[in-house]
């Protein structure tokens, strides 16, 4: 009888041993299923991207049809039109040069006639006042406003007109 407290130990013992077992089994179980979940999380969801990737091509294609070709053939128009406009300022536009070139002979001309003008109203007043003195008394300023009415008409007529 001696052995049976030690029988009755040994089988508590052992019950002990396997339940152990058992629970260790349990935990290694779980912490394989949480690993194995935590690696399908770290997993790349290779579908979703590419349902993702599909869509968006998808989008982009018909943005490109339905949308953007219109504009892209107006563009090519807006191009003909441009180069055309090019074309017509190339060929139908004068230099700039030619226009100051023009600009600086207009410019002298204007300062000789200006000149020109000044020395025969200089003239001009010149001569009133010698007939005034020569003539004062037979003339009256109506007659001389008169020839020199004259003589402006025959210088007017010998200026060129340009």
């Amino acid at each position: 009888m001696a052995d049976a407290p030690y029988a009755v130990l040994d089988q508590r013992v052992t019950s002990l041993e396997s339940q152990f077992q058992q629970w260790m089994q349990s935990i290694t179980g779980q912490l394989a299923g949480l690993s194995n979940k935590i690696e399908e999380r770290g997993r790349v969801q290779w579908p979703i991207y590419i349902g993702f990737a599909s869509i968006l091509l998808a989008a982009m294609t018909y943005l490109d049809a339905a949308k953007l070709n219109p504009l892209k053939e107006r563009d090519v128009e807006i191009v003909s039109i441009i180069k055309d406009m090019q074309k017509d300022v190339k060929e139908n536009v004068v230099p700039q040069w030619v226009h100051q070139r023009e600009w600086k002979y207009r410019d002298e001309q204007f300062v000789a006639h200006s000149s020109r003008v000044e020395i025969i109203e200089k003239n001009t007043a010149d001569r009133i006042k010698r007939l005034e003195d020569m003539f004062g008394s037979t003339w009256n300023i109506r007659d001389a406003i008169q020839v020199f009415q004259q003589r402006i008409d025959r210088l007017e007529q010998s200026i060129p007109k340009n």
